[in-house]
């Protein structure tokens, strides 16, 4: 995942919370038998974007995309950004569809700076955090086998499917693949076991 250490004090805070004996594997929230690796723990931003500056871009990412995404919550003239003033870029971004966050200022001012294209992933995301704690939504049990709230029901996973397919045909991203899709069905038939 990618996590790193230094973006905030209190996201420095969870990550030694949950720090175990072995180099770059952190423990679950709510569940300490499984791990995350994150391999870019310790990535300053200078580092991130020196990666994705150097050529062997992740294929998954349109750099220039993401150059004119942070200049516009550090610049008031989004074409005057370099990529060479990106990396001290004081704005930051999660996962897209994170709802831990309440408000996605950020995406708001892109939206309001002209990238109309992300309206439709602004809406998704939102509706993803109206239901993430709706239990109409969600199993009854953990994957751990504990009560609780537990993951979201195939019904469930199938409506998100189908809102981000249609958000995806609102916007000028590409945001999953034919062999993702296939996958997430697999796991539907696995779940519905």
């Amino acid at each position: 995942m990618g996590i790193r250490k230094g973006e905030s004090s209190e996201r420095d805070r969870i990550i030694s919370h949950h720090e175990t004996t072995k180099d770059y594997y952190y423990q679950q929230s709510g569940n300490k038998n499984a791990l995350i690796y994150s391999p870019i723990i310790g990535y300053n931003v200078s580092d991130v974007w020196s990666i994705l500056n150097e050529g062997s871009n992740p294929t998954s990412i349109d750099t220039e995309k993401l150059q004119l995404l942070y200049s516009v919550l550090n610049s008031e003239n989004a074409n005057s950004l370099k990529s060479s003033n990106v990396s001290s870029a004081k704005g930051r971004f999660g996962c897209w569809t994170c709802t831990v966050v309440r408000r996605d200022k950020a995406v708001e001012n892109l939206i309001l700076n002209g990238e109309k294209s992300l309206e439709s992933l602004f809406e998704f995301r939102n509706w993803l955090a109206e239901i993430r704690y709706d239990t109409s939504y969600r199993l009854k049990t953990r994957r751990n086998g504990n009560k609780g709230i537990g993951p979201f029901t195939v019904e469930a996973r199938k409506e998100i499917l189908s809102r981000l397919l249609k958000a995806q045909r609102n916007t000028t991203w590409n945001l999953i693949t034919d062999e993702e899709i296939e996958y997430i069905r697999g796991q539907w038939l696995l779940d519905s076991q």
